[in-house]
C-alpha cells in the first residue's frame, strides 16, 4: 500500500468513527426527549400566610382585609387555631345560610352574628341549637377580628366595620342587616336587605 492509500483509509476509518459518534449522540438527545420529566416537589418549604378575609370560602371574598399577610410557622399554636377556625366555620356555613334564609339571623354592625327571632317564632329550629351556633360562629369571628386588628396594629372597631360592610355586600336580598340610622348619628337599625342597597350610603361615616 502506497503511503496516499495508507493516508486514505486512515481518512476514511477517522470519518466512519465521527459519524458513529454524532449517530449515538443523536439517538441519545431523541431517547431523552421522550422520557417523562422528573418529578419535582414544588411545596414551598416557608412559613403559611395567613391571608385574612372573615368569609370562610378562601378568605377572600367580597375583597380581603389583608394587605400584607402574616407569616404563621407551620405547627404553631397560632397556625393551628387558625386552621381550626376555617374548618368549623365550614363545617356550619350550610346552617348559618339556611338561617338566614329563614330570617332566624342577621349580620350586625360589630361584624357578628345576631338572633333575630324568639323561640316561638323559630319554626322547626331548636332555639338551642341556634343559640350555640350563632355563640360559636360569634367566638371564630371575633378571634379572627382580633387577630386582624393586632397584625395591623389598629383599633379593633376598624377591623369589626370593615367586616360589617364585607357581610352588607355579601348578604342576599331579604336578609336581615343592620345598617346606620341616616336620621340619628350612632343609631343603628336593623332592616331586610333589598336589591340594590346602597351600602356606603347607609353606613355612618
Amino acid at each position: 500500500m502506497t503511503y496516499r492509500q495508507t493516508n486514505l483509509a486512515r481518512a476514511a476509518l477517522q470519518r466512519r468513527a465521527l459519524l458513529r459518534l454524532f449517530l449515538v449522540g443523536f439517538v441519545s438527545i431523541l431517547a431523552s426527549s421522550c422520557q417523562k420529566p422528573f418529578d419535582v416537589n414544588v411545596k414551598a418549604e416557608e412559613p403559611i400566610n395567613v391571608n385574612l378575609s372573615m368569609d370562610v370560602h378562601v378568605y377572600q371574598h367580597g375583597g380581603s382585609l389583608v394587605k400584607k399577610p402574616k407569616a404563621l410557622e407551620e405547627g404553631d399554636s397560632e397556625a393551628k387555631e387558625y386552621k381550626a377556625i376555617l374548618e368549623r366555620r365550614r363545617n356550619r356555613m350550610s346552617d348559618i345560610q339556611t338561617l338566614k334564609n329563614d330570617r332566624i339571623i342577621g349580620e350586625n354592625h360589630a361584624g357578628l352574628l345576631s338572633i333575630k327571632v324568639t323561640e316561638k317564632d323559630a319554626g322547626n329550629w331548636p332555639m338551642d341549637f341556634v343559640r350555640k351556633t350563632i355563640k360559636e360562629e360569634n367566638e371564630d369571628r371575633s378571634y379572627l377580628i382580633r387577630f386582624e386588628a393586632e397584625r395591623r396594629n389598629v383599633n379593633i372597631f376598624e377591623v369589626q366595620r370593615e367586616q360589617w360592610m364585607h357581610q352588607l355586600r355579601k348578604s342576599h336580598p331579604g336578609e336581615w342587616i343592620e345598617i346606620a340610622d341616616p336620621d340619628r348619628p350612632g343609631v343603628y337599625v336593623w332592616v331586610q336587605k333589598k336589591t340594590p342597597i346602597k351600602a356606603p350610603d347607609q353606613i355612618e361615616e
